[in-house]
């Protein structure tokens, strides 16, 4: 069995600024468990454990998904907590038609292959900690501090593993998004 979902994956940019605002808010945080760099992305559809015989089926999936779609850009635009105990700190999407209509046609395309989907509203997010305690509320974020936007060039399915007890992300495949803007 693997552990499965479809992703974006950051630019370099991107990830190097959130790198720096996580450096700046670990002062805030009593204790957390901070995503590592690396892991970094935007998750569009929890699969979950799926037998490895249905990968590629999900590359089909994933193929039909990113046709429509040429490149696009994300804005980051706030932050919060959310969790059962508001332990989760992320960072947020501005809102994007685009990240919208693809995270609708995933589900679509999952249902129609007989994958289970989950129908809560989707919230654009990218987690930055786990299991926080504010030291003190947090108000050395300004609006400045998402005055970044990623360039997403492909979709990607990834894999969650444990190696040697650190979550990793793997990808799979990713799938470029080729659709001309233009036509």
């Amino acid at each position: 069995m693997m552990r499965l979902f479809f992703a974006l994956e950051l630019d370099k940019n991107t990830r190097d600024h959130l790198i720096k605002l996580m450096n700046r808010l670990r002062l805030s945080i009593q204790r957390g468990k901070w995503t590592r760099p690396e892991n970094l992305h935007l998750t569009l559809v929890f699969i979950g454990d799926c037998d490895a015989q249905r990968v590629p089926d999900l590359r089909e999936i994933a193929k039909a998904a990113a046709e429509p779609f040429s490149p696009f850009c994300l804005q980051l635009e706030n932050w919060g907590t959310f969790g059962k105990n508001s332990d989760i700190l992320w960072v947020g999407i501005s809102e994007n038609v685009t990240l919208i209509n693809l995270v609708a046609d995933l589900r679509y395309l999952l249902r129609q292959a007989g994958f289970f989907v989950d129908e809560r509203s989707y919230r654009p997010h990218i987690t930055l900690a786990r299991m926080t305690r504010l030291a003190e509320p947090i108000t050395k974020i300004k609006p400045d501090d998402f005055a970044t936007c990623s360039m997403i060039s492909e979709l990607t399915l990834m894999e969650s593993v444990r190696e040697k007890s650190i979550l990793t992300y793997r990808p799979c495949f990713r799938q470029p998004f080729l659709s001309d803007p233009d036509q």
